[in-house]
């Protein structure tokens, strides 16, 4: 009845002390023998746990010997274990990770869990042998207690005891499907439902540490009873009523990802029939209009389409042991997909056009059948012009998109897109600026030039058309039609460029959009005279500045335009103060090109302007560009613009674009140009920027700087780091102290500590004993001044990891190996120990690869210990260790590996 437990975990014992009437050393002497058979074992005992070999078997062989004294036993533990809180939710979801740390574990074990749940699975399926008082059966009584179980967890309004189920909800509906249906169909209830709490992977999480949401499991238990000729129907329903509940998230395990798989024609993950799943879908389209119409649309064709199938019953045969489908069940599928999608489109421009959108993949059938709903509805006035203007463009994009292609595979008949074309016609819009603002709002709209075969000949067509549809537009609507456009246009400079090209000067307008606020007018306007100043060069921009109507954000911006004359455009920008403040305050950096030769300067004025993240950024494209050997001033250029924005970080918009990549690039430039810098400007800016350059942080500077002076590394380590109180009265100061403590500095001292990488007493490359000695002494003494000997020696042990090995390849090398042998400290070795197991990094196996990789590492340390035990016996002990350390890894991932193989979570 136990299934499965943990014998090392004191509340599984005593549950089975429950069950067995018998303290749990007597119980496991004596079934020890019986159980673990070498010929024909009961049970397993596998990674520290108990399990029967199989279930299935043990249940059919001894189901019907439980009595009535059997079944109240097992509702009591039952009850005493699965309906257990889960401490683990009291804390935050990104801390979740700390419920081991913090003690916040359940009394019982998941196996203890598992393997009751999977008795109760077992119970409601082999149970009809089982007669109880009253004509109860086994079934029934596994059914009663799976209500039981969830009638305890909806009395929870929090929602946190039906996440407290949620590892053993599959097995659960399993136990009892009608009394799990019934559950979850009273807890999606109403316009507040209890089971919306266990959607929670939002997303505006990171997901790394904010651990898994219990839907899934949800979703899994009801994918489960979807198997069930049954059940399925209602459980379908419930998907969908979740589909309406939830909010959506970081993960793709949705509700409707869940239906989509279970109806997709080509493999449905389902144990009946086409008519049976048409008959559901068609009753979710009354009681759940906008799920169905999220599941039929997921029912028509896509290329490439993928499935992932759901989950199945861990015990009943609710599942086929074959699924098959034939050509004629998917066409059949897919048309009443078609059928419904066409009457629940109704008047809505959006479904429409996910329906084009699958057009090319229908049988010719079904695609007639989008063809003669749209030709029924093109001359019916009772649609809005915003519906037909939409659809209109829906058409001319899947023609356009067929017609790009003419040689594929999945292009329709000359046939089917010449009636496409009539049909977008009946729909065309009778406004210009509706039928042409679409030239503006895609880089590539099809213009009838195919773009793979002659891109520039695709480019000057897109632009001769653009230019007409600039006439048209004004001739339509005027000057603010044009506006409009400029709004509207998705197309970065499209609509100024096509102005400039139209043959009438539109400069008065322009010159206006330039002084406004709106950015997008100020792009247009921008992007208009750009075009012109590429056709009649700097003239232009020096002839309109001659105006004196102009205002500073006028000229400005008129400068900025001319990008082949930047020197030209300085000279006239700094004969004015305020419009030189006003020119670098909005100068584009980037796009320079490779050979441009005045980075330095450009640097210099934005770091003038305060844009120290946009230098920043610039410095990392081309300090790599050095085709004249190094540059000092570009060192001091980046040392100016980090200490500007550590300065002004908050108000530099700019920074949130330097990426990790870009601080590496630019530190490691200046590590380059350490001997060109002020002393101690590197150490100073590593310090600060030590969270921005990642992880795995290189700074040798500042790592050079701790095995230089032991002051210095006993300063880091007392701010990472509490001193160890030696009586009540430093206890309560340290309270007292912590409270005042600088979290963000203890934080970057516990990281540069990490990133610690340059050994004290490393000269030139090689250890020297002499200077490793005196380092170490003089930190053991400002250590013990301060109280922090332990932490302290076990970050030197961790920093003599990098040291280099001897000659002939032994390492450590003799140096530290003598001074191990002499100073003989514990807390140095530990911190050498924990380098090397953590210097490890992660690993990745299969699952049935077990500990292969642990032991041979184990091996490996053994010989190294065995090689070095007569010269340097603590060296050899620690390397003993670390072998014991590797070997008890092996194991455990062996027993992990074994539980797999066994089918045991």
């Amino acid at each position: 009845m136990a299934g499965s437990w943990e014998d090392n975990v004191q509340g599984d014992r005593s549950i089975l002390e429950a069950l067995t009437g018998a303290d749990y050393e007597s119980f496991r002497e004596e079934i020890s023998g019986i159980v673990d058979s070498p010929t024909d074992p009961l049970a397993i005992r596998t990674d520290g746990a108990w399990h029967l070999v199989s279930a299935v078997d043990a249940w059919m062989l001894l189901v019907s010997k439980l009595t009535h004294d059997d079944m109240k036993r097992f509702e009591t533990i039952v009850e005493m274990v699965l309906a257990e809180d889960d401490p683990a939710l009291e804390l935050p979801r990104d801390q979740g990770w700390r419920a081991t740390i913090d003690g916040k574990t359940r009394r019982y074990s998941g196996d203890l869990r598992r393997g009751l749940a999977q008795s109760l699975a077992l119970l409601g399926i082999y149970g009809g042998t089982v007669a109880l008082s009253g004509g109860v059966s086994g079934s029934d009584f596994a059914n009663y207690l799976v209500r039981k179980l969830l009638e305890w967890a909806s009395a929870d309004g929090t929602g946190q005891a039906w996440e407290s189920l949620a590892d053993i909800l599959p097995l659960l509906a399993e136990a009892g499907p009608d009394a799990f249906l019934d559950a979850v169909s009273a807890a999606t209830a109403g316009d507040d439902p209890l089971l919306g709490t266990m959607f929670q992977d939002h997303t505006g999480e990171s997901g790394f540490f904010s651990g898994g949401t219990p839907h899934s499991n949800l979703l899994w238990a009801l994918e489960c009873v979807s198997w069930s000729p049954d059940h399925f129907g209602r459980a379908v329903d419930l998907l969908a009523r979740l589909d309406e509940i939830d909010p959506g998230g970081r993960m793709t395990n949705r509700p409707a990802a869940s239906l989509a798989a279970m109806f997709r024609p080509w493999h449905p993950d389902s144990s009946v029939d086409p008519d049976r799943r048409i008959t559901v879908l068609d009753t979710l389209r009354h009681r759940h209009p906008d799920a169905a119409w999220r599941l039929e649309s997921s029912m028509l064709p896509e290329s490439h389409g993928t499935h992932f199938p759901i989950n199945a019953p861990a015990f009943r045969t609710w599942k086929p042991d074959k699924l098959s489908v034939t050509y004629g069940e998917i066409w059949k599928m897919t048309t009443a997909a078609v059928e419904r999608c066409i009457e629940d489109a109704g008047d809505d421009a959006q479904r429409w056009s996910t329906i084009l959108a699958h057009t090319s993949e229908l049988p010719p059938a079904d695609r007639e059948r989008v063809v003669a709903a749209l030709d029924s509805m093109a001359d019916q006035p009772k649609f809005s012009t915003d519906f037909r203007d939409a659809l209109w463009r829906a058409l001319v994009d899947l023609i356009g998109h067929h017609r790009e292609f003419p040689d594929a595979a999945w292009v329709l008949p000359d046939e089917e897109l010449s009636r496409l074309d009539a049909l977008a016609a009946r729909y065309r819009p009778k406004s210009v600026y509706r039928r042409l603002v679409g030239l503006f709002e895609s880089w590539t709209p099809y213009v009838g030039a195919r773009r793979l075969d002659d891109y520039e000949g695709f480019e000057r067509e897109l632009g001769r058309q653009r230019i007409e549809a600039i006439k048209e537009i004004e001739a339509e609507g005027g000057f603010d039609a044009i506006a409009r456009l400029a709004r509207d246009a998705l197309v970065p400079g499209s609509v100024g460029i096509a102005l400039a090209n139209a043959g009438s000067s539109y400069d008065e307008e322009l010159l206006g959009w330039l002084a406004y606020e709106d950015q997008d007018l100020v792009s247009t306007a921008m992007s208009y005279f750009s075009a012109r100043y590429s056709l009649e060069g700097f003239a232009l921009i020096t002839g309109l500045l001659e105006r004196d109507d102009l205002t500073v954000d006028q000229r400005a911006r008129l400068l900025l335009v001319a990008r082949d004359n930047l020197p030209e455009a300085w000279a006239l920008a700094a004969a004015d103060p305020e419009l030189e403040t006003g020119y670098w305050a909005a100068f584009q950096p980037l796009g320079l090109g490779r050979d441009f030769d005045k980075i330095d300067e450009v640097a210099d004025r934005l770091i003038q302007a305060g844009r120290h993240a946009d230098v920043l950024h610039l410095m990392s494209v081309y300090s790599h560009v050095d085709k004249d050997g190094p540059r000092p001033q570009a060192a001091k250029l980046i040392v100016r613009a980090l200490d500007g924005l550590l300065a002004h970080q908050a108000q530099s918009a700019a920074a949130r674009y330097l990426s990790t990549y870009n601080f590496q690039q630019l530190f490691a430039y200046l590590e380059a140009m350490r001997d060109h810098l002020e002393p101690g400007d590197l150490v100073r800016l590593q310090w600060s920027y030590l969270p921005a350059l990642g992880y795995d942080a290189k700074v040798p500077a500042l790592s050079g700087s701790l095995a230089a002076d032991p002051a210095e590394f006993v300063g880091v380590v007392c701010t990472a780091y509490r001193a160890r109180p030696k009586s009540e009265e430093e206890v309560a100061e340290d309270q007292a102290d912590e409270e005042q403590r600088d979290v963000s500095m203890a934080t970057n001292a516990y990281r540069l500590l990490n990133a610690w990488d340059s050994p004290p007493g490393l000269v030139d490359g090689v250890m020297n004993a002499e200077v490793l000695r005196a380092w170490i002494d003089s930190a053991m003494e400002l250590l013990a001044e301060r109280g922090r000997t332990e932490v302290g020696l076990q970050r030197i042990g961790q920093v003599l990891c990098h040291t280099p090995p001897d000659d002939d390849g032994t390492w450590p090398g003799v140096v530290v190996r003598d001074l191990l042998e002499e100073v003989q400290l514990d807390n140095i070795e530990t911190g050498l120990f924990v380098q090397i197991i953590n210097g490890r990094g992660i690993t990745s196996r299969g699952l049935e690869d077990g500990g292969e990789q642990e032991l041979k590492l184990g091996a490996d340390y053994r010989a190294k210990a065995e090689a070095l035990a007569d010269n340097a016996p603590r060296v050899a002990g620690v390397f003993r260790r670390i072998a014991a350390s590797y070997e008890s890894e092996a194991r455990r991932n062996e027993g992990a590996a074994e539980r797999f193989r066994r089918g045991l979570r």
